[in-house]
């Protein structure tokens, strides 16, 4: 009987010390992949492997719809040179387009085959603007000085139909579409 319990004291003593020179392996837990045809403007969904998703959503438009696809709004600008304008951001189904060297060249949005060129006019000393592409479109901020004059125009070159009602210039394609 002594003989068993010592051999079975043994035997474990002897598991325990091969168990624990045995590499352990972590079990790697997969990455979220994400479920692009749940995607919105505002939303990503990631199947998380365990049945269950996980959803971000966002304040800002992050995705812009293609056909039934909705693709990433990239906002970066790249160089390339089209009529006269030496930089671009394509964001989305618009394209953007300036000259970061030369301000008085304007700025032009462009949608399929119709753009929008605006150009400001008069006086520019003293004035300085600041342009910030954003998911939702443009923003311009003019900013004058105390020595600049209060006047501000700009001349507009388009393909498009224009409209001008209540203060608000609107641009069509030939079907209409705003």
């Amino acid at each position: 009987m002594r003989k068993l319990l010592i051999l079975m004291t043994l035997c474990g003593l002897l598991a325990a010390f091969l168990s624990a020179d045995e590499p352990k392996v972590d079990t790697i837990k997969p990455q979220p992949v994400e479920c692009t045809e749940r995607r919105t403007e505002r939303s990503e969904t990631f199947d998380t492997h365990d049945g269950k998703r996980l959803m971000n959503v966002y304040l800002k438009k992050r995705y812009y719809k293609d056909g039934d696809v909705y693709k990433k709004i990239d906002l970066s600008s790249s160089k390339e040179v089209k009529d006269s304008f030496t930089d671009v951001i394509n964001s989305g189904i618009y394209t953007y387009r300036y000259d970061s060297e030369d301000k008085s060249k304007g700025y032009r949005f462009e949608h399929d085959s119709y753009y929008v060129t605006y150009i400001p006019t008069g006086n520019l000393k003293g004035k300085t603007t600041e342009v910030t592409p954003r998911a939702d479109g443009v923003k311009e901020i003019i900013t004058l000085t105390a020595d600049s004059d209060s006047s501000l125009s700009w001349s507009i070159d388009t393909n498009a139909n224009v409209s001008f009602s209540e203060g608000e210039l609107t641009f069509r394609d030939s079907t209409g579409t705003f």
